[in-house]
This record gives structure tokens, C-alpha cells and sequence, in this order.
């Protein structure tokens, strides 16, 4: 990186990387998430159901 004068490690964009990525983390499930949590815990509760 330091080849093309951006700063290496310590410049701008690195930093815009790390503190994105930090963002996703603390931003918590999405829902996609959301919804694909539910979908396997109904699959659980609908296998364990007695009929009759």
C-alpha cells in the first residue's frame, strides 16, 4: 500500500475499514438472521408436537 502513497496502515481508508467492520458487528442480527433463527426453531417445535 505504501507504494501508492496511501499511508499504509495507518492512513484514511484502513481505518474506514476497520470501523465499518466494527459497525456490522455491534449492529446485531438483521433479519435475514432474524427470520432464519425462527425458521429452525419452528422446524424443532414442529417435530416434537404429538398427534391425536
Amino acid at each position: 500500500m505504501s507504494r501508492c502513497r496511501s499511508g499504509g496502515a495507518s492512513g484514511p481508508l484502513p481505518a474506514l475499514f476497520r470501523s465499518g467492520r466494527t459497525a456490522r458487528i455491534l449492529d446485531g442480527p438483521d433479519e435475514f438472521h432474524i427470520s432464519s433463527v425462527a425458521r429452525r426453531v419452528l422446524r424443532g417445535v414442529a417435530g416434537t408436537r404429538r398427534e391425536g
